[in-house]
């Protein structure tokens, strides 16, 4: 029932001291941008992402790895979550912000170690991102705390060259995977490859070290210079072609959605 859900945010509102104004429906709708709000509507400051500059070595004894930031002159020591190797995502100029509050939500699920998202050409970070992540923001963006070994660190960071951080981080040991729109021979087509090595277990994993997985922006996949910089790039296969003579001839569908090829190639990842 929405009256117990507002009744419950009213009673935790109260308890934490934060004002309570009643306003019109009209009102609410306003503030909301049209968009539904349940009744209910937050008013508060815009979050800090906190900047990154590379990802340092990873020590395998005791699953630690380093975190170059702008704020702090020496490293930050962070630990890996589920004891296995370190996944991080970067995502290189989203411009949707409905896209990218569904990669936070899905890297939460996941549990991923970090997301860093470029400064230029992306969206900002704010209220349509916060809605669609289902609350991922608030749990991922912590700028306050960047002590791995509280409940709740911050693992979202944001950075002005993405190239040069894949670059400094490749140097320190991490794996970098790109993503390409369409298949080609020198890129990893992750479906077979899941095939491949169900059938085959000698098949090396992708994800057998400090990983990290470059997604490009909707529309236009990685820029050049980002691109020329990863290890290795994947492609999602999948049904890109028509060939009916009532449809017609061509591309239907060429890409999935960021949000959507996010999600199954974390999942490869993880699962490989």
């Amino acid at each position: 029932d929405d009256r117990d859900v507002v009744q419950k945010a009213l009673s935790l509102a109260r308890q934490r001291g934060i004002p309570i104004q009643e306003q019109s429906s009209s009102r609410l709708d306003a503030m909301s941008d049209g968009r539904p709000n349940q009744g209910l509507v937050l008013t508060a400051s815009p979050l800090t992402v906190p900047v990154i500059t590379s990802l340092g070595p990873f020590s395998p004894d005791d699953s630690t790895y380093e975190l170059h930031t702008s704020s702090t002159s020496a490293s930050l020591t962070m630990s890996t979550a589920n004891a296995r190797f370190p996944l991080f995502l970067a995502l290189d100029s989203l411009s949707d912000p409905q896209n990218l509050g569904s990669i936070l939500r899905t890297a939460h699920f996941f549990n991923i170690d970090g997301i860093v998202m470029t400064t230029s050409e992306s969206v900002s970070v704010g209220s349509v991102v916060s809605k669609t992540s289902a609350g991922a923001l608030e749990v991922l963006c912590n700028p306050n705390v960047v002590d791995s070994s509280h409940a709740y660190p911050n693992r979202l960071w944001t950075l002005g060259n993405l190239t040069k951080f894949v670059s400094e981080s490749k140097k320190n040991g991490w794996s970098i995977y790109g993503t390409a729109l369409h298949s080609d021979q020198a890129a990893i087509d992750i479906t077979r490859y899941l095939q491949t090595r169900q059938s085959d277990p000698s098949v090396p994993s992708l994800f057998n070290g400090p990983t990290l997985l470059v997604m490009g922006s909707e529309g236009k996949g990685l820029r050049q210079g980002v691109a020329k910089v990863c290890d290795d790039h994947i492609v999602i296969g999948g049904n890109e072609f028509i060939d009916d003579d009532e449809v017609g001839k061509g591309q239907v569908g060429e890409s999935l959605n960021v949000g959507v090829a996010t999600g199954i190639l974390l999942h490869a990842l993880l699962c490989s």
